[in-house]
């Protein structure tokens, strides 16, 4: 089976804003922590995991974020990650589930459905140091995408 990643929300925003224009990660109000280069290491990680995998709870908040950025660029990232879920492997992870996880009060429910779906074998790339933190103390696969920022 190849390797499955699943990406968090604030990477999946990158991934999409980034796909869909160059110039929206400058100009987009949740990506103000990322440039140009960050998106072209983004790829390059992800060209090693053929497999995406996401929740609607991932969805959900990607697409929030995504949105917070004027109309026209808006319109177009929204096509974009129209295009992103037809392509990616989606798994429901009911929120009964996530928030039994022991990580549900400090995390909240996105980040502990991720956990429950580790715990299946995918691995996470992450720019949330407390989700990384999190997966590692349990002994699942992570990678914390600021590790390779500072190389």
């Amino acid at each position: 089976m190849p390797k499955t990643t699943i990406l968090d929300a604030n990477l999946l925003v990158l991934h999409a804003v980034g796909r869909t224009s160059l110039a929206y990660i400058e100009s987009h109000k949740r990506l103000r922590a990322y440039g140009r280069a960050d998106y072209r290491l983004l790829l390059k990680l992800l060209k090693t995991s053929p497999v995406m995998v996401v929740t609607p709870h991932i969805l959900t908040e990607a697409a929030a974020i995504a949105a917070q950025i004027p109309d026209p660029a808006r319109r177009h990232i929204r096509a974009t990650l129209c295009s992103y879920i037809d392509t990616t492997h989606e798994i429901y992870i009911e929120s009964r589930t996530a928030s039994k996880h022991d990580a549900f009060f400090d995390l909240g429910l996105t980040d502990a459905s991720l956990l429950c779906l580790l715990a299946n074998g995918h691995e996470l790339l992450t720019a949330d140091h407390d989700l990384y933190a999190a997966a590692i103390r349990r002994g699942l696969a992570a990678r914390n995408f600021n590790h390779y920022r500072l190389r």
